[in-house]
């Protein structure tokens, strides 16, 4: 257990938050400059961390030393008639792009002004009647945490904004290239055209519910869907569809799914569908190879088609 030596001395044991930092530089907001002497008085005797106290008189003042520098923590002496806690936070927040850790101290008990205060953006409201300077330290560590915390917060929000933007951009053009690609070798992946595509080789419902079998295998990949995939199989090898109309019909549902992503995934849709084309023709051509008696000789299928000419 440590002692009460190791504490003046400034050694404190590990908190499951983490520890008080060495140093901080504070600015004390006050409508009065002796509470401004006696709050320096009170820190500088206790030796748990080191704080370096500015003080400004009136908010005018202060919001003129947050326009110069950046503070560790911004330290607002409320009173109701000099010094109006809530509308120092609301000057604060205005006039300050940096989100700014901000204790309030004041005389009245928590229950009357601590509510006002953390609607207004406050981090913590201590009553200097009753607060220790112990305490005070530690809610400055803390204020300063937790609005770190939110600054990392904000920036990983906005690199997964960045993030899922640069996807949705490259899996449109995934697609796009696709599309091009369906259309040099003559396939109409468009879908719901009035003269006949290759497409229409595969029932609409069919379509509809290779839809559904691309985002069941998006989320759980060929693990559980092996039976699935295989009476897929069956069915297209039923149909004996072209190629093309096998890759119109799996454009539009790519389409389709990245589509209701909003941008979100969508280099995983384009690996997982890609996986799942190359699964599902390996298995229809297996199919074709036992219709015909061919379940041991490797893949022979004219070009241009799934199915060999009979």
């Amino acid at each position: 257990m440590e002692s009460a030596a190791d504490f003046s001395a400034g050694k404190f044991p590990a908190t499951p938050w983490g520890e008080m930092p060495a140093l901080v530089d504070a600015l004390l907001i006050t409508g009065s400059s002796r509470l401004g002497q006696s709050l320096a008085e009170a820190i500088a005797n206790d030796s748990a961390t080191e704080v370096r106290l500015q003080e400004a008189i009136g908010l005018p003042a202060g919001l003129a030393h947050l326009r110069e520098r950046a503070y560790d923590i911004v330290l607002v002496a409320h009173d109701a008639v000099e010094l109006d806690a809530p509308a120092v936070l609301d000057a604060i927040h205005t006039a300050s792009s940096d989100t700014q850790p901000i204790i309030v101290l004041g005389m009245a008990a928590d229950q009357e002004i601590a509510g006002l205060c953390y609607e207004a953006g406050a981090d913590a409201y201590l009553c200097l009647r009753t607060t220790a300077t112990r305490t005070l330290l530690w809610q400055i560590a803390r204020a300063r945490e937790r609005r770190l915390l939110l600054r990392e917060n904000e920036q990983l929000r906005i690199a997964r904004r960045q993030r899922d933007s640069w996807e949705e951009d490259e899996a449109l053009r995934l697609l796009e290239q696709q599309r091009l690609l369906a259309s040099k070798q003559g396939v109409e992946a468009a879908g719901g055209s009035n003269h006949r595509t290759e497409g229409e080789a595969i029932p609409w419902s069919m379509r509809g519910d290779y839809v559904e079998l691309l985002r069941a295998y998006v989320v759980m990949g060929s693990g559980h869907l092996g039976p699935t995939l295989e009476d897929w199989a069956v069915r297209l090898a039923a149909h004996r569809p072209t190629a093309g109309a096998v890759f119109a019909m799996h454009l539009r549902a790519v389409s389709l799914v990245l589509d209701g992503l909003n941008g979100r995934g969508g280099r995983h849709v384009h690996n997982r569908a890609d996986l799942l084309l190359v699964e599902l023709l390996m298995r229809v051509a297996d199919r074709y190879r036992v219709d015909n008696g061919m379940a041991s000789d490797p893949i022979s299928m004219p070009a241009g088609r799934i199915a060999p000419h009979r």
